[in-house]
């Protein structure tokens, strides 16, 4: 209903949009994809353990899930 006269839509944002769109996808035809080292830097042990939670213990009375899981799978 892009121009018509009981279009609900806003018409002028509309138009702004297409107008931008050309130099937007000009923009982004031109993004470097250049990966910052940090990122591409392999983990070591002391990463993973420092980095890593071990989850809360289940307080719960009863089998916890995961152990009523491993029981009906084997």
């Amino acid at each position: 209903m892009f121009q018509h006269s009981l279009s609900l839509y806003d018409e002028k944002s509309a138009q702004d949009v297409a107008k931008l769109l050309p130099r937007l996808k000009e923009q982004a035809s031109m993004a470097t994809t250049i990966t910052h080292p940090l990122f591409m830097a392999p983990f070591t042990p002391n990463d993973l353990k420092n980095g890593t939670k071990k989850p809360l213990p289940d307080k719960s009375p009863g089998p916890s899930e995961c152990s009523v899981t491993l029981i009906s799978k084997s």
